[in-house]
């Protein structure tokens, strides 16, 4: 059992960061094409859907629906009565959404800013509210069935979909770059691609037992379930959810789109590491799910320290090259003329490093109510702390505001998150936190080191630049496993490795 967790874990991330990558790259093109304003037009269009902001209004059912397929997909009965419960929600949902976009679409355009940018005032402001009002309910759709896909554990069929739609999106701006492609039409190319997502998605969920014929109604025990834990995930995905989102309406609402887009910008590379972070922790969900209450019991203490010491060996090179690393990012990624927002940049690397500590506990934590519901009394006080320090801040640092309010709302609410998994999985706060701090040092100590013999070396050649954080990279990576794993951990990784070889040949 552990090995397929492993499996998957390793196949969802190898995705997300092929994926991830040619985001980042996507991310750059549109910012040399369009520059930051046209940059966070895109991500704000974005927001106003279930991909984006609007993502909340599911109140927790994309993320439960994760838990209830793979809790249930071992009966056929009571899949089929899961499934059409939990889609017939998603689109009403749906429905209530686009309504809400056609008599307040326009405010909310004209609220962020949009409309001399897309040039709204040349062309009728409905037909961006009517684009707006169509694609609410797929989008919804969409994002279900990626959720029982999930459930089922079919990660490396939903990476490839994914690689389909960034690399069109990839394909559309370098190779047709000549024929003077419009911000516009990149918005509608790219809403299109994830039109044929939802297709694949539909044609992947034909093969599982799932099917329009079986499809009955749910038992009280059944509805009471899906909805009791939808509701309970909802409260802490609305909190999380808005504090990733609000600096972008601020922004753009009260200052100016570059503020917004220079925002998005710099944290899209810390929220591409947090977001693998998340999605490794994603495969314990089902994984956790699936156990009993005894085996749960048994194996959730080992499960949490094992996934927090591996995860911090994997991801804390990666966040602390970023920290590092940071000038020579921008000025490669998005051109020299952005430098200006490195040390920004560097502030936004914080967070998920204190993430680590608790993000494996967070995932196992999914399958018990009680701690869920202690853990959004904990988010409640931190959105909280995080809206009054940045309504303090936001007058005199506009961008930084948010990302220091991020970090001492997070700093502040970790410790109680900390004590909270100590008593419930019984599992020592320095058990969770030691791998992660020994990681930050001795990450931080290779990298600084990496860095003064490029700046020692005085070549500002991009590629030089790419060698030198590489190698640091490389050498924080070995030290890592030379000096957090034990020769026993040692010897079973590769024993496991190498089986996993075998097997593949």
């Amino acid at each position: 059992m552990l090995e397929k967790l492993f499996l998957n874990a390793s196949v969802n991330l190898v995705g997300y960061v092929i994926i991830g990558a040619l985001n980042l790259i996507l991310t750059g093109l549109i910012i040399r094409a369009w520059g930051l304003d046209g940059y966070a037009v895109f991500i704000l269009i974005r927001l106003l859907t279930p991909i984006g902001y609007f993502n909340i209004l599911d109140f927790g059912m994309f993320e439960s629906t994760v838990r209830n397929i793979a809790k249930y997909r071992s009966s056929t009965k009571e899949v089929n009565q899961v499934f059409p419960l939990s889609l017939l929600y998603i689109i009403c949902v749906g429905a209530l959404t686009s309504l809400l976009m056609l008599f307040l679409g326009g405010h909310l355009l004209g609220f962020l800013g949009l409309n001399d940018t897309l040039k709204l005032d040349q062309q009728p402001t409905f037909s961006w509210v009517v684009f707006l009002v169509i694609i609410q309910i797929p989008l919804f759709i969409m994002v279900f069935f990626e959720s029982v896909i999930k459930g089922y554990e079919k990660f490396l069929f939903l990476r490839l979909v994914d690689l389909l739609v960034v690399s069109s999106c990839l394909v559309l701006l370098v190779f047709w770059s000549s024929h003077d492609v419009q911000l516009f039409h990149f918005i509608y190319f790219y809403y299109t691609v994830l039109g044929l997502k939802l297709i694949a998605l539909l044609i992947l969920i034909g093969q599982t037992d799932i099917g329009f014929s079986r499809f009955g109604i749910p038992s009280i025990p059944v509805r009471h379930d899906v909805f009791k834990h939808s509701s309970t995930m909802g409260v802490g995905k609305m909190i999380s959810t808005s504090i990733e989102n609000i600096p972008l309406v601020v922004l753009s609402g009260f200052a100016n789109l570059e503020l917004a887009g220079a925002y998005d910008a710099i944290m899209r590379i810390p929220r591409f590491i947090k977001a693998n972070m998340g999605n490794v922790n994603s495969v314990i969900i089902p994984y956790a799910a699936a156990l009993n209450k005894i085996d749960f019991d048994r194996s959730k203490a080992g499960l949490v320290v094992l996934t927090t010491k591996y995860q911090s060996m994997l991801f804390t090179p990666l966040l602390m090259l970023g920290l590092v690393f940071s000038e020579q990012i921008l000025v490669i990624w998005m051109g020299q003329e952005y430098i200006a927002y490195s040390l920004s940049m560097k502030l936004c690397f914080v967070v998920p490093l204190m993430i680590l500590c608790i993000g494996a506990s967070s995932s196992v934590s999914i399958s018990d109510q009680k701690i869920i519901k202690a853990l959004n009394y904990i988010n409640i006080a931190r959105l909280l702390a995080y809206v009054m320090l940045a309504f303090i801040l936001f007058e005199k640092f506009p961008l930084e505001a948010f990302i220091f309010a991020n970090i001492i709302s997070y700093g502040f609410t970790g410790i109680l998150v900390l004590r909270l998994f100590r008593h419930h999985f019984g599992v020592l706060i320095r058990e969770l936190t030691k791998p992660v701090l020994l990681s930050v040092s001795i990450s931080a100590i290779i990298l600084a080191f990496g860095l003064e013999i490029f700046i020692w070396a005085g070549d500002t050649d991009p590629l030089f630049a790419l060698i030198a954080a590489a190698g640091s990279l490389a050498a924080t990576c070995f030290a890592l496993y030379s000096q957090l794993l034990s020769r026993s951990e040692k010897q079973k990784f590769v024993t496991f490795v190498r089986n996993n070889i075998s097997s593949a040949r």
